[in-house]
């Protein structure tokens, strides 16, 4: 076993060697490890400051909230009065409730939502300082517009969709500590342990939900792109480029082909990881001439993806803002896992962007895009 861990460690040190030290690609390849290892030092550095600050902030929340606990704190009317307000916000999509207060006691009046009566009762009697509440709230049911307003959730910061920086330390932490440990534990135990360990890891690192990082329920939005490039060429000849599909491939790189399906529709096929075909078929949902193209993936397609196009002319040249979200299969993790393969979907658009400004300035073909045209 230490001969084949130490055969599989020497090879993997010899592939990266051989990699970097190519004589034709190798000083560009270095150069960008360079700047990714200084990026990814810096971000490390910002993301270690911004962890400790929220931690010493909340272990202050805590300490006060101790305090509160097992010590008397006489409150004024004014004070309680705002502490109530406060929490009747946080529960009420549409708080117009009116808060009075004398002597420790709360009285509520005012119009409320039927469903959101119980919970504003509640968050009030939580609230340090009150005796008492009086409820003359008028409940009513909510109209069409309100029923598209969803009332804001008090929840723990371990259930929300978007975890805090102490809470990802501390699940990130939690999670090391389970995949290191999963080593010693008896096989079952220790498969389930570092499974475990592992999502844990991996949803404190990215700090989205499961089922964001699995692609479950998630449409089109697990992976979000933007970037906006400025190409030295009039608006009408950019967008005539870009309601041309069959002249992708000339510039994305990705790109095998692309079939012009009638009414809208077109065919896609790209590579995939380890050079694997992926096809799916696309639709136009809105196209205004020279200044937008918005598109999205049919039903059943294997890579749920949606995205826009929008251009702007500016002193003779075009702004090209591309916004793209998509779903690869296995979700964020696929993701993941495509980019540890060598696939960097946010590196690939700038770089495909480029020759396509490339292309449109010298009407040449990029020498590094996927095939030659036909």
């Amino acid at each position: 076993m230490k001969t084949m861990k130490s055969l599989i460690s020497g090879a993997a040190i010899g592939a990266g060697l051989v990699y970097l030290a190519d004589p034709i690609l190798g000083k560009r390849r270095r150069a960008r490890a360079k700047d990714a290892a200084i990026h990814g030092a810096k971000v490390l550095r910002r993301a270690a400051d911004i962890t400790a600050r929220d931690t010493a902030h909340r272990l202050k929340g805590f300490v006060r909230l101790a305090e509160g606990i097992f010590k008397h704190e006489e409150v004024t009317d004014a004070v309680l009065a705002d502490r109530v307000r406060t929490e009747v916000g946080r529960v009420s999509s549409h708080p117009n409730v009116e808060v009075m207060t004398e002597d420790g006691w709360v009285t509520l009046l005012g119009p409320v939502v039927s469903h959101e009566e119980v919970p504003v009762l509640e968050a009030v009697q939580s609230v340090r300082g009150v005796r008492g509440i009086v409820n003359r709230m008028q409940p009513h049911q909510p109209t069409e517009t309100m029923r598209t307003q969803i009332p804001r959730e008090r929840r723990m910061d371990i259930l929300r969709s978007h975890w805090s920086p102490a809470t990802r330390a501390l699940a990130g932490a939690l999670g090391s500590a389970m995949l290191l440990s999963a080593r010693k534990l008896p096989a079952g135990a220790g498969v389930l342990s570092g499974l475990a360990g592992g999502s844990l890891l991996t949803r404190a690192a990215t700090n989205m939900d499961f089922k964001r990082l699995v692609g479950l329920n998630t449409g089109r939005r697990a992976i979000e792109l933007e970037k906006t490039i400025k190409i030295p060429a009039p608006v009408d000849r950019v967008y005539s480029l870009w309601t041309r599909y069959e002249n992708f491939p000339l510039f994305m790189s990705r790109i095998k082909e692309v079939r012009d399906l009638g009414h809208g529709r077109s065919h896609w096929v790209a590579l995939g990881p380890l050079g694997a075909a992926l096809q799916w078929d696309a639709v136009i949902t809105e196209m205004i001439p020279n200044k937008l193209i918005a598109w999205q993936s049919e039903a059943g397609s294997i890579v749920q993806h949606a995205g826009s196009v929008r251009f702007d002319s500016e002193n003779g040249k075009t702004r090209v803002q591309v916004r793209l979200s998509y779903n690869p299969p296995a979700g964020v993790l696929g993701h993941v896992i495509a980019t540890a393969l060598g696939i960097n979907p946010k590196q690939e658009m700038n770089e495909d962007l480029v020759r396509m400004q490339t292309f449109i300035v010298t009407g040449k073909r990029p020498h590094d895009a996927v095939r030659k045209r036909a």
